[in-house]
């Protein structure tokens, strides 16, 4: 049962206790189906041809998202907080930690990896040396 059906059952129970004719409660019905194949149909409108009415982020802005995601901060964060997000990272999955551990030391790797190209990425951005 959808959240529509759930409240139109609630809407009728209400409108029961106020004896409404049954022709009454067939126009409410009438009106609440007329409502929810507008809704359906608006939805149908607005997600056909691939979601043309949401805005297209470019690939670059795509590529920025990751870089932010892989040092684990919100978009749009400044360079100090890059630089403080990496050097974190960097002595939480340095490989020399894991040495000992084969198993955990693949893992370090592959984020040591994701860390420094999403650095090397926000230098250049900002020109950085």
């Amino acid at each position: 049962m959808s959240l529509f059906d759930r409240l139109k059952n609630i809407i009728r129970a209400n409108v029961n206790d106020y004896n409404y004719s049954d022709e009454e409660l067939d126009s409410i019905d009438k009106e609440y189906d007329k409502y929810i194949k507008n809704q359906q149909g608006a939805e149908k409108k607005t997600y056909a041809n691939g979601f043309n009415d949401v805005p297209q982020t470019n690939p670059k802005e795509i590529e920025e998202r990751r870089h932010y995601a892989a040092l684990g901060l919100m978009y749009g964060a400044d360079f100090e907080k890059i630089k403080a997000a990496y050097k974190g990272l960097m002595k939480q999955y340095h490989p020399d930690k894991f040495h000992t551990q084969p198993d955990k030391l693949k893992h370090a790797q592959e984020q040591t990896q994701r860390i420094n190209a999403a650095y090397s990425y926000f230098k250049a951005k900002y020109n950085k040396a």
